[in-house]
């Protein structure tokens, strides 16, 4: 650590903040440091002359790796993000905080934002792909987890993990024969696996030979390799007949339904972040709940505010749940079918210093920074027990809509 001050003051009296600084010099060697370690180097660094954002990153990967807080990290993170174009160090530590709270679409927004410029990561480009191949399953997108699991086994043939979950979306987009010889290539590198990877590739070769008819070659496998499979799964081979069945796979492609033991991909990740007056009516307990409820609806085309809408998702740009602008995060930006952007502002209640005025000035930002021609910005506000203010307030603006929720409970007799 002495060496380290003793760098900074010798290359520089005004050392510019430049993030690959922080990245080479210190996060890819003490990502796992001791407690208190990047509040330490903070206090090491408050003499020296670098300048720009040097301390608020640090002061962002310290809550990355102490704090049990998503959003206070997230935030952090973010707030510095505004200021560097493209950091690589805010996109891969911003990819893993999403995955670890299941927000896969974000997660692979900014872990994409990382390939583009694969000189500077902290992480393994590999280990980078395999997230991305990771959360697009987890998002359903079997294209391009296929494709970055392809990617991953480029890179490193010996990746058998990737190799094994390469086989299982396959599986599910019924592609039986390459998912074999995959999920077969990985039982017989057995050695390249951890000892919680073995059930997962037990579970996929089965359901595979299960999918393709193949019931003796299943009752053969079972009788030395039962471990990780579920007691209904081996009972469902015993009782099936014992030969192998021709199977002619449909020329459409569909999709295979996630079978309910099939949550053992949750533990594939391999991000690991240390590698949460007056009667009221009834409310949400926190707006991520509401920002979940609503992204599901839209996702799965179900019509919100009177409106059909879809996330905003493009390729080169972040995906529309908790989409960052200069000035703030946003909750929800979506599209109509005429490419109208919706700014969508949630809040659990109206104990907020006045969510109009925010939404108001993200609407006049889209406008002045973002619309083509022709576009339209509508901001609507959601939340529980508006205030008779904030009514006002919204009638005097078009662009600006209104809506409550409600919570009700009702008993079946």
């Amino acid at each position: 650590v002495d060496c380290k001050r003793q760098y900074a003051y010798k290359y520089n009296k005004d050392y510019p903040y430049e993030e690959t600084f922080v990245g080479t010099e210190y996060l890819t060697t003490f990502k796992n440091g001791y407690k208190g370690f990047w509040d330490d180097l903070r206090e090491i660094h408050k003499d020296t002359h670098i300048t720009g954002y040097f301390n608020e990153l640090l002061h962002a990967i310290s809550l990355f790796y102490e704090s049990d807080n998503s959003e206070e990290i997230r935030d952090a993170l973010i707030k510095v993000g505004r200021n560097i174009t493209d950091g690589y160090i805010v996109s891969e530590l911003l990819g893993i905080n999403y995955s670890e709270d299941k927000m896969w679409k974000n997660a692979l927004s900014y872990y994409e934002a990382v390939t583009r410029d694969t000189t500077s990561t902290v992480f393994w480009i590999v280990d980078i792909f395999f997230q991305i191949a990771y959360c697009a399953g987890r998002a359903r997108d079997r294209e391009k987890a296929i494709e970055y699991y392809k990617k991953c086994l480029s890179i490193f043939p010996y990746y058998d993990f990737a190799r094994c979950n390469l086989g299982y979306e396959l599986y599910l987009v019924k592609r039986y024969d390459e998912a074999r010889t995959l999920l077969e290539d990985a039982l017989e590198n057995e050695k390249n696996l951890i000892e919680q990877e073995v059930p997962i590739v037990n579970r996929n070769y089965v359901r595979v030979l299960l999918a393709s008819h193949q019931y003796k070659d299943a009752k053969e496998f079972i009788k030395t390799k039962r471990k990780g499979l579920p007691a209904s799964t081996i009972e469902k081979i015993n009782s099936a007949p014992d030969v192998n069945e021709s199977y002619t796979p449909s020329l459409k492609v569909e999709i295979v339904s996630e079978d309910s033991d099939s949550e053992e991909l949750e533990d594939s990740s391999i991000s690991e972040k240390k590698l949460q007056f007056g009667v009221k009516k009834a409310q949400f307990s926190s707006e991520k709940i509401l920002e979940d409820e609503l992204e599901n609806k839209i996702l799965n085309g179900i019509e919100v505010f009177g409106l059909k809408l879809k996330m905003y998702d493009h390729d080169g740009d972040r995906y529309g749940r908790q989409y960052v602008i200069p000035i703030g995060r946003l909750d929800l930006l979506c599209e109509d079918e005429n490419d109208n952007l919706y700014i969508i502002e949630l809040k659990k209640d109206s104990g907020y210093d006045d969510p109009f005025q925010q939404t108001v000035e993200y609407v006049d930002w889209f406008e002045a920074n973002f619309v083509k021609k022709g576009q339209t910005v509508t901001g609507i506000i959601c939340l529980n027990d508006p205030k008779p203010a904030l009514v006002r307030k919204v009638r005097k603006d078009p662009r600006i809509k209104l809506f409550e929720y409600v919570i009700s409970y009702r008993e079946i007799k």
